[in-house]
């Protein structure tokens, strides 16, 4: 059969069109979703909400100056396997104008990504205070640790958990391992600042012990920041050390990492090409740093969804494989999904892979690198 130039030139452009319609299309509707949860609260009808007694949310304002707005999220959708006095605690991201703040979490329950129970609560800047939220962000350090302990605590207390998964989205994934860091730190260092929030020594290696049986996601985590905000500005870096809490020699999830050893944790690192809000470029120094204190444990899975901000395609997918892994609440009706995608998938895009150290760094950069090309 032959084909005019001109029939063969509509059909290329029809292709084009239709993947910049379905490419829209897409980011219109995390637009609409991201409306619907951060402006009109929207959330599953398979949640029931509960919060703190107003005794425990005065606590809260007298210890960190805000009501940290704790809440447990009982998920009783029939599609998750959901293990007993097990839940993920959210690390909720940085966000301008207070936003996104622990309602985030609602988002990612609708693309399916933080299944079974959830609890939430706002990081220092995750709320509308004077001068301005941003004043009080410490991109993961101290004092975003320390709240986020107190609320591991208050439900280890209060609903009886004894497994954990912590969740870590951008900054809140420089959280999750920070914590881990600052529980294992046998130096004393932060002893007194754990006792102030109620955290005695023999408590926080019980905390510690709950995480160790549960898991650790890191979705598209802030790694360094220091190294971070060498891609910005320089009056986005003036801003930045000047106008917020954080501090060039405080905490770093990289050299937290690099710390965690006599531990056996479970991790997930999600990685997005084209990440230019947190950079690209020390992914394969944090997956190196768990894959040599944790081998067994310590997966990688690689994402083009979008840069930073992504819709989580491919977390939704493979991150119910990892939580069956490890004993987690998980979909059902994603497994098939998943396993029928990793059988089927001829790259590493979506699937869960352990790589070597030494494979690690060239599975990374040759990811980009064919991911640039298309």
């Amino acid at each position: 059969m032959i084909v005019s130039k001109k029939a063969l030139f509509i059909f290329m452009v029809s292709l084009v069109a239709a993947s910049i319609s379905a490419s829209f299309s897409k980011k219109l509707a995390h637009v609409y979703n991201g409306t619907a949860v951060h402006v009109f609260n929207q959330t599953s009808p398979t949640i029931s909400t509960y919060g703190c007694s107003a005794l425990e949310r005065k606590k809260q304002v007298q210890l960190f100056g805000y009501d940290l707005g704790i809440e447990y999220h009982d998920d009783t959708d029939t599609r998750f396997f959901r293990p007993e006095s097990r839940a993920v605690l959210y690390l909720h991201p940085w966000g301008l104008l207070a936003m996104p703040n622990k309602r985030h979490s609602h988002l990612l329950k609708m693309y399916n990504v933080v299944p079974g129970d959830v609890i939430t609560f706002n990081f220092p800047d995750g709320i509308w205070r004077w001068p301005f939220p941003s004043y009080r962000s410490s991109f993961g350090q101290l004092p975003d640790v320390l709240v986020a302990l107190y609320t591991l605590n208050y439900v280890y207390d209060t609903a009886g958990i004894r497994v954990i998964d912590l969740f870590g989205y951008s900054r809140g994934g420089a959280v999750a391992v920070n914590m881990v860091a600052v529980l294992h730190d046998t130096s004393g260092k932060y002893n007194d600042e754990l006792a102030r929030i109620g955290i005695s020594v023999e408590r926080a290696k019980e905390l510690l012990s709950a995480i160790e049986r549960g898991s650790l996601v890191l979705d598209c985590p802030l790694i360094d920041a220091t190294a971070t905000l060498q891609n910005y500005s320089r009056p986005v870096q003036f801003l930045a050390y000047t106008f917020t809490k954080f501090e060039k020699d405080g905490l770093h999830a990289l050299s937290s990492a690099q710390s965690l050893s006599e531990l056996k944790l479970n991790v997930l690192l999600h990685f997005q090409h084209g990440d230019k809000m947190i950079g690209n470029q020390n992914e394969a120094a944090l997956y190196s740093a768990f894959a040599r204190l944790h081998p067994e444990g310590t997966y990688l899975l690689m994402g083009n969804d979008g840069g930073h901000v992504h819709p989580h395609d491919s977390l939704a997918m493979a991150i119910h494989a990892f939580y069956k892994q490890v004993g987690g609440a998980y979909d059902t009706q994603k497994i098939p999904e998943y396993q029928a995608h990793a059988r089927t998938c001829d790259n590493v895009c979506g699937k869960l892979v352990q790589p070597s150290i030494h494979e690690s760094e060239e599975l990374i950069r040759s990811f980009h690198q064919a991911c640039g090309k298309n």
